[in-house]
C-alpha cells in the first residue's frame, strides 16, 4: 500500500482485548450496525413500494422519457439499437420490470426505484460498513439509500416531487459509496469487496455511460492501494465483461460503446465560461470542505494513488456534473471526504488526536445534511402519493398519478403538458390514426398514455441543458410524426429543433401534413402509390 500504513488493521493478538473504534459504542457489537444498515435500506425499500402510487409535481416531461422507455422495451424494442437514449439501458428495463408487474405507470417508477434500491442497497452496505465506524458508516449508508429512493433532484426544493431522475440520483449514489474503496476493509474479506464494487459498476455502466465511467475511474484510482487492488481490478473486468456480454446478446452493445464515446468527449467539451463559473460556485463549500479534509489526509498519508483518487472525486464527480440539468450536486466529493476523514482517524493524523478526531466530523457535516433532505422527500412522497387524489390527466395507465399542488407552478406545467398531448391524441383518434407515433420533443406520451404502438428508430430522450443536445438518426417506422409549436410564451424547445434539423429530410420526403391544432402540427407518412397512381 502506498504512502503512511493505516492504523485500525492490525491482527489482534492472542490474549490481547479486541480494539474497537474510539469513541463509538455501536463499535461493539457489529452485528448490531449491519441490523440497523439493514433497516435502513428496507425502511426506503418500503417507502418506494407501501404507497402503489407516484406524486409527480414537477418534471413530467422526464416521466414522459422514463415511461416511453419502458413502453418501447415492453414492446420489443431495444434502447441504443432501435431507438436512441441518453441514459443507459437499465434505467429503462427498469420501468419497464415495473410496467409488466404493476400494468399503471404511476405504480411503475415506484417499483423501479425499489428494483434498483434492491439491486445496490446490500452493496452499500458492505462497502460502507465494512471500511467506516458505525454512525459514519450507517450516514452514508442512508445517503446513499435516501439518494436511490428519494424523488427529488440534488439542489432542488424538498417539495418538488418527482421519481423522474432516479438514474441520475442512483448514480452519484454508487459513486459515491465507490469512492471508499480505497479504504482497506476492516475484515479483509476480499471476494465480498469483490462482489459489492463488480454490483455497484455493473449497475453503473448499464444505467448511465457517463456515470459507469466515473464509477470506474474510481475503482482504477483504488486499485492503486495494494490491499484492495484485486477486489477493485476484478470489479472493473466484471463489469466490463457483463456490459459486453449483455449487449452482445440484446444487439445494443455497440451503439452503446459509441454513446459512451459520445458522452467521454461531451463531458471534456468546454461550456461556456459564465455557465461553469456557475456550476462551480454552486458547489464551492463542498469543494472547500473536501480540500481542506483530502489535503490533510495527503499530507499525512502521503501516496500518488490517494492523489489520484481525490482528483477523479473532484474533476470526474464535476465533468459529469455538469451534463446534468441538477443545479448542486457532486456526491463524490462527499464520498471522497468521508474516504480522507478515515484514512486522518487510522493514521492518526501524525499524533494528533484533536485533528483525527475532528476531520471525521467535518465530513459527516457535509453527508448528514444531504442524508436527511433526501430522506424527508422520500418520507413526504409517500405520504402525499397514498393521500393525494389520483391525477385526471386524460390518459390512460396513468391512475396510479397524482399531482399535489405542493408547488403550483410545476404542477401547474405538468397538467397543461398532459392536456396538450390529450389534445394531439384526439385529432389522431378522429383521424383513425392508430400507428406508430414519433415525437419531435423528449419523452412520448401517446404510447403509454393512450395505447399507440411506439415508433422504432427516433429519440426517447434528448439530454437538456446547457451543452449541446447529444442525438443520433435511425430511420424511423413512425406512422404518424406530431411537431409541437412555438407559442407566445413557449419558445420551440431545443430538443425539437435538434430532432427536427435530424429527420427534417425524412419528413419532407416522406410524410405530409395532414393537419394542425393549437399546440402541435400533424404529419401521416405517404400512402405508397401503384404505378397508375392510385394509392396501394
Amino acid at each position: 500500500m502506498s504512502g503512511a500504513p493505516l492504523v485500525g488493521l492490525r491482527e489482534t493478538q492472542p490474549g490481547e482485548r479486541p480494539e474497537r473504534m474510539p469513541g463509538d459504542a455501536l463499535s461493539r457489537a457489529p452485528d448490531r450496525t449491519v441490523f440497523i444498515g439493514g433497516a435502513i435500506v428496507v425502511f426506503f425499500l418500503l417507502l418506494a413500494l407501501l404507497p402503489g402510487r407516484s406524486a409527480m409535481v414537477a418534471h413530467l416531461d422526464d416521466a414522459a422519457v422514463l415511461l416511453d422507455e419502458g413502453t418501447r422495451i415492453l414492446a420489443g424494442l431495444v434502447p441504443f439499437r432501435d431507438f436512441g437514449a441518453v441514459h443507459g439501458p437499465l434505467e429503462g428495463g427498469l420501468v419497464a420490470l415495473g410496467l409488466f408487474v404493476a400494468e399503471d405507470a404511476g405504480a411503475a417508477l415506484g417499483l423501479a426505484t425499489a428494483f434498483l434500491l434492491v439491486l445496490s442497497g446490500p452493496a452499500f452496505g458492505r462497502i460502507a460498513l465494512s471500511r467506516l465506524p458505525p454512525v459514519p458508516g450507517l450516514v452514508v449508508l442512508g445517503l446513499a439509500a435516501a439518494l436511490v429512493a428519494g424523488p427529488v433532484n440534488p439542489g432542488e426544493s424538498l417539495t418538488a416531487l418527482s421519481l423522474a431522475g432516479f438514474a441520475e440520483r442512483a448514480g452519484w449514489a454508487c459513486t459515491a459509496v465507490l469512492a471508499l474503496m480505497i479504504l482497506p476493509p476492516r475484515d479483509g474479506c476480499r471476494m465480498r469487496d469483490f462482489a459489492a464494487a463488480a454490483t455497484l459498476a455493473t449497475v453503473l455502466c448499464l444505467l448511465d455511460a457517463a456515470f459507469g465511467l466515473l464509477g470506474l475511474a474510481l475503482l482504477l484510482a483504488a486499485a492503486t492501494e495494494r490491499e484492495v487492488r484485486a477486489a477493485s481490478l476484478g470489479a472493473v473486468a466484471a463489469a466490463l465483461a457483463a456490459v459486453a456480454l449483455l449487449g452482445a446478446a440484446t444487439g445494443f452493445g455497440v451503439d452503446y460503446a459509441r454513446h459512451a464515446a459520445r458522452m467521454l468527449r461531451l463531458a471534456a467539451t468546454p461550456g461556456p465560461l459564465g455557465i461553469e463559473i456557475d456550476r462551480l460556485l454552486s458547489n464551492l463549500a463542498d469543494y472547500v470542505l473536501f480540500g481542506l479534509v483530502g489535503g490533510l489526509a495527503l499530507l499525512r498519508a502521503g501516496g500518488g494513488g490517494r492523489a489520484i483518487h481525490l482528483l477523479v472525486c473532484a474533476v470526474g464527480g464535476f465533468l459529469v456534473f455538469r451534463l446534468g440539468q441538477q443545479p448542486w450536486g457532486i456526491l463524490t466529493l462527499h464520498g471522497g471526504a468521508v474516504a480522507a476523514a478515515e484514512t486522518l482517524r487510522r493514521t492518526g493524523a501524525g499524533g494528533r488526536p484533536g485533528l483525527a478526531a475532528g476531520a471525521p466530523l467535518v465530513a459527516l457535516a457535509m453527508t448528514l445534511p444531504v442524508a436527511v433532505h433526501f430522506g424527508a422527500a422520500a418520507v413526504l412522497h409517500a405520504a402525499v402519493a397514498s393521500d393525494a387524489p389520483a391525477a385526471d390527466l386524460g390518459l390512460l395507465r396513468i391512475e396510479g398519478l397524482a399531482v399535489p399542488d405542493l408547488r403550483l407552478a410545476d404542477a401547474g406545467e405538468v397538467r397543461r403538458t398532459a392536456a396538450r398531448a390529450a389534445e394531439a391524441a384526439r385529432f389522431l383518434q378522429r383521424a383513425d390514426i392508430n400507428g406508430p407515433v414519433m415525437l419531435l420533443d423528449r419523452g412520448n406520451l401517446f404510447s403509454i398514455g393512450f395505447g399507440m404502438p411506439p415508433a422504432r428508430g427516433d429519440h426517447a430522450d434528448i439530454r437538456p441543458g446547457p451543452l449541446p443536445p447529444v442525438a443520433f438518426r435511425k430511420p424511423t417506422d413512425a406512422a404518424v410524426i406530431l411537431e409541437p409549436k412555438a407559442g407566445v410564451e413557449e419558445p420551440v424547445r431545443p430538443a425539437t429543433l435538434l430532432l427536427r434539423d435530424l429527420y427534417g429530410p425524412e419528413i419532407r420526403t416522406q410524410f405530409i401534413l395532414i393537419g394542425e391544432t393549437e399546440h402541435w402540427r400533424i404529419y401521416a407518412r405517404r400512402v405508397p402509390e401503384r404505378p397508375d397512381g392510385s394509392p396501394r
